[in-house]
C-alpha cells in the first residue's frame, strides 16, 4: 500500500472573476482598450466618423459594392491537452455554419417573420481556412499550443501566437474567458471581437477568441447552435449590437429597426414586440413592425437567430474596403491557399501527443495518445516513439502503453511522418514517477535553506519540481526569511522560495512547485501542514489566488486543502 502523499502548491495569477448573463464581450473589450490606450477612443471616433460619412456618400451617390468576399481564416487551439484541444471537423462545422449564415443558406430562413422576410440578403462575405501558413508551409488553417492561458483568458492569449492580420483573420479558441474591467457583467463570456478601428493602431489583437463549447455546433459544442462566431465575426468586420448599446441606441444600419435593448432569449412567439423606441432619423423600417430580435446582432438565442440585413452586409463589405482590404485581394488569397483555383495538397503532419498522466508512482502505466495534426490521420504511415525510463523504451503504435518501473523525471519524444514529410515533437521533463516506497519519513521539515534547493543532486529523493523547465518562476533566494521557521541542526534562517507574481503579467497564469513523497506510515492521524507566508498585493485589481492540493498516489489526483485569495493572504 502507498501510504505517503505529494504536496502541490500554486499560484494562480492575476484571477478576475466576471459576472455576467452575457454572451458577447466585445464592448467590454473596447472599453478595456480605451481603458489601457486613452488615445486609441479618439482615433477611432475619427475613423468611424469618416466611415460613416462615406458609407453615406456612397448609398446617396448611388455606389454600391456587390462584390463577392472572401477571407482567409486561421484557428489558434489553445489547450492543455483536454476536450478544449478541439478536433479539425468541429471547426470545419463552425466554417460551415459561418458561411451559410452570410450567405443567407441556413436552413431557417422560413423563420424570418415575414415584415422583415424582404431586408435579409447575401452579405456577399465567404470565409476559407488558410490553406498556406505565414511562412508558405502547408496548413490546415489550424494551430494548436498547449498552455494553461486557455483559462480565464482575455487579449494574453493572442500573445502565444497570431497570424498576421493583415493577411488572416485569427480566431483563438479557448477553455473559458475573462475580460479586466469594471463592469455589471454576473456570469460568462463565449467570445468576443476587436472592432476594424483598432486594427492600425492594435494589430497585434485583432481577431476573435471564442469558448471551444460554442465553436461549431459538433463535439465539445454538441447542442448549441455555433453562432455565437456569426455575431462576432459581425462586430469584426464593424458591426454594432442592434440596440446600439444603449437604450434605443443606433447600429448605425437603416434597415434595422432602432431596439430598446437587447433581447435575451426571445423568440418568434414574442413577436412583434415594440417597446417605444421611436424611429430613427434614415429609417427604413419603422418601430411599427416590431424589435428585429432574430437579427445575428442581438443576444436572443442562436436558435432563434437567422439572418444579417442588407443594409448590415453593405456595412460589412464597406469595413473590407476601409479596413480590411489587404485581406480579400487577389495576392492575398494566392499567399493563403484560398483562391478559387488553389489545388489541395496533402501537408506534413505536426506532431503532438497526450499522457493521461504524467506523475505516477513507479511501476505505474501510462497511456499514451498521439494527437498529431495538419493531415488526416490515416495519411500518417509510421509513428516513432521514445520513452526515457519506460517499458518499452520505444514503439511504432499510433497510441501505446508505458510502464515506469524506476522513480525520475523522464522526456518524451514522438515522430510522425506521412508521405509529404514528418515531424518531431519532443517533451522534456514530461513525466514525473515518484518511488514505490518513498524514503523520506515524516515528520517532513523544509527550511530552503541549501542553496542547492529545489534539485538536489547526490539526494535526488529530496529534489522539488515546478511546472516550468525553463526560467521557473518560483525561486530559492536568501533576500527574505521567516522568522517563525529553524532549521533541525543549526540556528541559520536566512532563505525561502518565493515567486514575484508582479514580474508575470498573464491572468491565469499557473505557478507549480511540487514536494517530494512523504512517508506516512509511522505517523498518525490527523497529519498537519503547517507552513509560514508572506504576500503583497500588485495593485487594486490584482487577484492571486494560493491554492495546495496534496496526493495519495504520487500525482494522478489531487485534492484540495487550502485555497485563499489576495484579500485571504
Amino acid at each position: 500500500m502507498k501510504n505517503f502523499i505529494t504536496i502541490t502548491i500554486g499560484l494562480l495569477i492575476g484571477v478576475f472573476s466576471t459576472s455576467a448573463q452575457n454572451w458577447c464581450g466585445t464592448v467590454e473589450h473596447q472599453k478595456k482598450l480605451y481603458a489601457d490606450n486613452p488615445e486609441l477612443e479618439e482615433a477611432s471616433e475619427k475613423r468611424t466618423a469618416a466611415f460613416n460619412r462615406l458609407q453615406g456618400e456612397n448609398s446617396a451617390s448611388g455606389v454600391r459594392n456587390d462584390d463577392h468576399y472572401i477571407v482567409p481564416v486561421v484557428f489558434h487551439v489553445i489547450h492543455e491537452g483536454g476536450d478544449e484541444n478541439i478536433s479539425l471537423t468541429q471547426i470545419e462545422d463552425q466554417m460551415k455554419i459561418l458561411n451559410e449564415d452570410f450567405a443567407r443558406l441556413n436552413a431557417d430562413t422560413t423563420n424570418t417573420p415575414s415584415v422583415f422576410a424582404e431586408y435579409a440578403g447575401d452579405a456577399r462575405i465567404e470565409f476559407r481556412l488558410a490553406k498556406i501558413d505565414p511562412d508558405g508551409n502547408c496548413t490546415e488553417g489550424v494551430t494548436r499550443t498547449f498552455s494553461n492561458l486557455t483559462n480565464d483568458t482575455h487579449e494574453d492569449v493572442k500573445t502565444l501566437i497570431q497570424w498576421a492580420p493583415e493577411h488572416y483573420f485569427n480566431i483563438w479558441v479557448v477553455k473559458s474567458i475573462s475580460i479586466d474591467i469594471d463592469t455589471d457583467l454576473d456570469g460568462m463570456i463565449l467570445g468576443f471581437a476587436q472592432f476594424p478601428g483598432q486594427l492600425w493602431s492594435k494589430p497585434e489583437t485583432d481577431g476573435v477568441v471564442i469558448r471551444h463549447d460554442y465553436c461549431g455546433s459538433i463535439g465539445t459544442a454538441q447542442g448549441v447552435s455555433g453562432r455565437t462566431l456569426t455575431h462576432e465575426a459581425g462586430h469584426w468586420l464593424n458591426l454594432i449590437h442592434i440596440w446600439g448599446d444603449e437604450d434605443c441606441g443606433n447600429d448605425q444600419v437603416n434597415d434595422t429597426p432602432t431596439a430598446k435593448e437587447a433581447n435575451h432569449g426571445v423568440c418568434t412567439n414574442h413577436f412583434p414586440w415594440d417597446r417605444g423606441c421611436e424611429t430613427g432619423s434614415g429609417q427604413t423600417i419603422t418601430q411599427d413592425s416590431g424589435e428585429m430580435f432574430m437579427n445575428y446582432m442581438d443576444y436572443s438565442d442562436g436558435y432563434c437567430q437567422n439572418m444579417f440585413s442588407l443594409g448590415q452586409g453593405t456595412r460589412m463589405r464597406s469595413a473590407i474596403n476601409q479596413y480590411r482590404v489587404n485581406l480579400t485581394t487577389e495576392s492575398n488569397l494566392i499567399a493563403t491557399g484560398t483562391n478559387d483555383n488553389y489545388v489541395t495538397v496533402d501537408c506534413a503532419p505536426i506532431a503532438e501527443f497526450k499522457a493521461n498522466f504524467t506523475y505516477g508512482c513507479a511501476g505505474d502505466g501510462l497511456n499514451y495518445e498521439s494527437h498529431s495534426y495538419n493531415t488526416p490521420v490515416d495519411s500518417i504511415s509510421s509513428y516513432e516513439w521514445t520513452f526515457e525510463g519506460g517499458t518499452p523504451s520505444s514503439s511504432t503504435e499510433q497510441n501505446p502503453s508505458v510502464i515506469y518501473n524506476e522513480s525520475g523525471i523522464f522526456k518524451t519524444t514522438l515522430t510522425t511522418t506521412n508521405r509529404v514529410g514528418s515531424s518531431t515533437a519532443i517533451k522534456e521533463a514530461y513525466v514525473n514517477i515518484s518511488p514505490e516506497n518513498a524514503d523520506m519519513p515524516a515528520p517532513y521539515f523544509q527550511n530552503f535553506e541549501s542553496h542547492e534547493f529545489p534539485t538536489f543532486d547526490n539526494n535526488p529523493h529530496l529534489n522539488w519540481t515546478t511546472s516550468e523547465s525553463e526560467d521557473p518562476s518560483w525561486q530559492w533566494t536568501t533576500e527574505v526569511s521567516s522568522p517563525n521557521l529553524s532549521p533541525i541542526d543549526n540556528n541559520i534562517n536566512s532563505a525561502s522560495i518565493r515567486i514575484r507574481s508582479s514580474e508575470f503579467n498573464q491572468i491565469g497564469e499557473k505557478h507549480i512547485l511540487i514536494t517530494p513523497s512523504i512517508d506516512l506510515s509511522n505517523t498518525l492521524t490527523p497529519v498537519r501542514a503547517y507552513f509560514d507566508l508572506a504576500h503583497a498585493r500588485r495593485n487594486e485589481s490584482s487577484n492571486d489566488n494560493l491554492t495546495i492540493h496534496v496526493s495519495k498516489d504520487c500525482g494522478r489526483t489531487w485534492t484540495r486543502r487550502f485555497n485563499k485569495d489576495t484579500d485571504a493572504l
